[in-house]
């Protein structure tokens, strides 16, 4: 383990330090090594990171890779770098992981990048495959790419980056996803709109195209069982799109949005099965706190998602099959045998995945480095 050194983590926004990367950032800290943070300030988080101590600077990058903002921004970035003096850089995200390598390239310092799930895959559109280009370009500027699954791995070997590796995602905090059972689960329900009696799905996505969550609506549309319910945690730009489907076709009983929750573990654990219909991911974390709760999974058959369920606990379904997530959702609610056996493989499988197993990994890549 690297220790006593001054480490920049850059990412494109603070929501990506917020939602995942803190408890790397205090596995290093913890080695008496100094971490700071550039990224883009786009919500509460920024200020609420500052608050507790950590030091981040605001670097304006874009969300889009193509912006002209972007010059503004690896001027920004550059002249952090130029005046810090940091020993490593570890960058996530497509703008903050090419910023962060032309950083490190002209400064020579050590850069590691951590892809979450490229943005090119296997049936992407075309015009993703400009990503690839970018990728393996940016890849000799690169000491180590880690990957989260085993498409990215593969496709990483045959980039140009001194090592390369694959780790089990960014961790799940099994302490944090665990069965409560003080939980007042009726109570609980009645706050997400659905009763004790009800057949629950619950689906946590941003509600953008990725995420595919009209085809969920669809499927339970399909389905004639009214106790059948689908709760949505989250909130996106395509949030009032699908309210309006959903007062169209007269759903409002059986299709509950429930908003952006801070309270996710006690969500899915008083419902009875997850499903995610993304049209591609990197390694899915609500899959994994559902896992940790032991719920079964329904999920789109995507790199990432694939990685988790097969072979555990889930049906794994075509991206765009209405029907098979309708059928998939009916067969969970009428098979508790299934379900019990789902919740126990899934319990299982996912100590692999489990924060200490991944900074342990972390460890391991800080070393070699």
């Amino acid at each position: 383990m690297i220790q006593g050194k001054k480490i920049l983590v850059v990412t494109t926004t603070d929501n990506m330090i917020w939602q995942f990367l803190l408890p790397h950032i205090e596995d290093l800290k913890a080695k008496n090594n100094t971490v700071e943070c550039a990224c883009n300030e786009t919500g509460f988080w920024f200020k609420e990171m500052e608050k507790s101590g950590l030091k981040l600077h605001k670097i304006d990058f874009p969300r889009n890779p193509l912006s002209t903002k972007l010059f503004k921004a690896k001027k920004q970035l550059c002249n952090l770098v130029k005046n810090s003096h940091y020993d490593l850089i570890i960058c996530h995200q497509p703008v903050g992981g090419v910023m962060g390598r032309i950083a490190g390239h002209k400064y020579h310092i050590p850069v590691i990048y951590v892809a979450h799930g490229f943005h090119f895959f296997k049936g992407c559109p075309k015009k993703n495959l400009i990503y690839k280009a970018v990728e393996k370009y940016y890849s000799r500027y690169t000491d180590a790419l880690v990957t989260m699954n085993e498409e990215d791995y593969q496709a990483a070997l045959k980039f140009k980056a001194k090592r390369v590796y694959k780790i089990n995602g960014i961790g799940v905090d099994l302490s944090i996803y665990h069965l409560d059972k003080d939980l007042d689960c009726h109570k609980h329900r009645e706050e997400l709109g659905v009763s004790e009696g009800d057949f629950v799905v619950i689906s946590v996505a941003e509600f953008i195209k990725r995420k595919n969550v009209i085809t969920l609506i669809k499927a339970i549309e399909r389905i004639n069982e009214k106790s059948i319910k689908l709760v949505l945690c989250g909130c996106g730009k395509l949030e009032q799109e699908l309210r309006n489907y959903v007062n169209e076709k007269n759903l409002n009983s059986r299709v509950k949005f429930a908003g952006y929750r801070k309270d996710i573990s006690k969500c899915i654990q008083v419902c009875d099965c997850l499903v995610l219909a993304s049209y591609h991911e990197g390694l899915p974390r609500c899959i994994m706190e559902a896992m940790a709760l032991g719920k079964p999974v329904i999920c789109s058959d995507v790199r990432g998602s694939r990685d988790l369920i097969k072979g555990a606990g889930g049906i794994i379904v075509g991206i765009k099959d209405i029907e098979g997530y309708k059928n998939a959702v009916l067969t969970l609610s009428q098979d508790s045998a299934m379900r019990e056996t789902f919740s126990n493989r899934n319990m299982e499988a996912i100590k692999q995945y489990s924060l200490e197993n991944v900074l342990q990994q972390m460890r391991k890549i800080y070393e070699e480095m």
